[in-house]
């Protein structure tokens, strides 16, 4: 199988994704837009987009609420991890901000698959964006997961994954350090930095 330049995108109007393509290498792109009707802008943009480009680039589009940043993370996490190891890189340039953060952090994610996270320039060219690293053990990630699936006592989490108690603790005291987890009356709460790390586990 030969290795596609696959391009990940937020879109909001067509512009910023034209000029990306015109830039990159692209076999691929992948537009990461609103849910369905839920904007006519961002639906002339990816119509606009597919009759430009459909002949010679393969279009796909992901959608999510543009403000759920855990669930647009997680929908990219998966498709890097999907068109892995394809040369895949990300444009953070179009879309709401919301978008572009949840986009980077999924490429900072899986920085390993990742050749570049970039911002196209209003005077032109190309700023490559430092891939930072956000990284948590794979155990770590699925406690986060657990919790936000609704489990908010030790001995809960304990009996959702193939972890001791004792290193359940070590991973909600390290977490709770770490900003991921507040604790209250009511039991363990994931914030919202910790919903978008448990967006990415498995």
């Amino acid at each position: 199988m030969t290795e596609k330049s696959v391009l990940i995108s937020p879109i909001y109007k067509s512009k910023n994704i034209m000029r990306a393509v015109s830039q990159v290498k692209v076999d691929k792109l992948i537009l990461i837009a609103d849910e369905k009707d839920e904007s006519e802008d961002v639906e002339e943009a990816i119509k606009d987009v597919k009759d430009s480009l459909e002949d010679v680039v393969e279009v796909e589009v992901k959608r999510a609420s543009p403000y759920d940043m855990p669930a647009i993370a997680g929908k990219v996490g998966k498709v890097i991890k999907d068109e892995y190891p394809n040369k895949i890189s990300i444009n953070i340039t179009p879309g709401r901000k919301t978008q572009g953060f949840a986009v980077a952090f999924a490429g900072y994610s899986n920085q390993d698959k990742v050749e570049d996270i970039f911002y196209l320039k209003e005077e032109g060219g190309k700023l490559l964006i430092p891939l930072l690293e956000f990284s948590m053990p794979e155990n770590q990630r699925l406690v986060l997961k657990r919790i936000s699936q609704g489990s908010d006592t030790v001995d809960e989490v304990v009996a959702n994954v193939d972890i001791s108690k004792a290193m359940v603790y070590n991973h909600i005291r390290d977490l709770k350090e770490n900003g991921y987890l507040r604790e209250d009356e009511d039991g363990l709460k994931i914030t919202e930095s910790g919903e978008l790390m448990a967006s990415l586990a498995g």
